[in-house]
């Protein structure tokens, strides 16, 4: 795992340390590592969570034992940032003005200003301009 690394909770998490159960569906992203270069000392995973205010800390081994289980789902970073130049097949050249993760058909939408107006747009039906 890496920073900046998303992954989508596909079972509920039970957080060490903490009261309460983060539910299924909802976005994890890894912020940080600690204590990486010391052998002696578990390395913790720094997370933070999607709609929950705060970091949490998890234990390196318990992450990737949740990885392992299929617990999370890795996310792959968006193809077109904000402002990016794209095209559609059948409105041309446009702009994203919004990108977002769909965790149903598990992948990104795009809002797209074209000429003709804004549309939401799957990943696979953009190109970059030419």
């Amino acid at each position: 795992m890496e920073t900046n690394e998303i992954y989508l909770l596909k079972k509920n998490m039970q957080l060490e340390n903490e009261n309460f159960i983060v539910k299924k569906g909802t976005y994890l992203k890894v912020v940080g590592l600690h204590d990486v270069s010391d052998d002696l000392i578990p390395t913790k995973v720094v997370v933070q969570f999607d709609k929950i205010n705060g970091h949490y800390l998890i234990n390196e081994v318990d992450f990737k034992n949740q990885l392992e289980n299929n617990s999370l789902y890795p996310i792959t970073a968006p193809k077109y940032q904000i402002n990016d130049c794209v095209t559609h097949q059948n409105h041309g050249n446009g702009t994203v003005t919004l990108s977002n993760y769909d965790k149903i058909l598990k992948t990104y939408l795009y809002t797209v200003k074209f000429k003709t107006g804004s549309l939401v747009v799957l990943e696979n039906d953009l190109r970059n301009c030419q």
